[in-house]
């Protein structure tokens, strides 16, 4: 089970080897200002394990500004090649060797006076992700716009463009592999 063993990378081989313990230790941060426009979080986290050699780190930082009439969000994280979250989530362990990412969005809020009508307002969103040699393996933007009406329905319009690297080269419709 893998709770008991482990593969790990040895050259251009993996290895089972028994996975006595791993341990993680995390400071985390929470600031929030008096009027609750300004929020910030933060961690950072080190896994402490017998087979963890290359970067066994993990670490993020969000920002959020709110007011009435604007939401900015954005961060920055990353996960090292060698960070068991073992207890936790580790999104795209064991597919690359660790991943660093951004995002950021806004979004607009306009209230107007027609009386079914309770918010509205554009929204934009930009996310990327790499991997530690600087390769792009995620990448999505969108734009929209939303209505929301006091009966609680909404209307949603908006545009999309997702960019997803493949970790392996496939043919949809055979089963030999055609490079890209």
């Amino acid at each position: 089970h893998e709770s008991v063993f482990q593969e790990v990378k040895r050259g251009d081989s993996l290895v089972r080897q028994l996975n006595p313990f791993n341990r993680a230790i995390t400071a985390d941060l929470e600031l929030l200002s008096k009027d609750n426009r300004w929020y910030h979080s933060s961690f950072i986290s080190r896994s402490f394990a017998n087979y963890a050699d290359a970067n066994p780190w993990s670490g993020s930082a969000f920002f959020r500004y709110s007011d009435r009439n604007l939401e900015a969000f954005t961060g920055v994280n990353f996960i090292g090649e060698d960070y068991f979250a073992e207890a936790g989530f580790g999104p795209s362990q064991r597919v690359y060797p660790g991943q660093i990412s951004g995002f950021a969005n806004v979004v607009g809020k306009f209230y107007p006076t027609h009386p079914s009508i309770v918010v509205m307002g554009p929204s934009a969103e930009a996310r990327q992700v790499y991997i530690p040699d600087g390769t792009l393996t995620d990448q999505n933007y969108s734009l929209g716009y939303s209505i929301n009406f006091a009966n609680t329905s909404e209307l949603n319009l908006g545009y999309n463009y997702t960019f997803q690297r493949l970790t392996f080269d496939f043919n949809p419709v055979s089963s030999e592999a055609i490079p890209f």
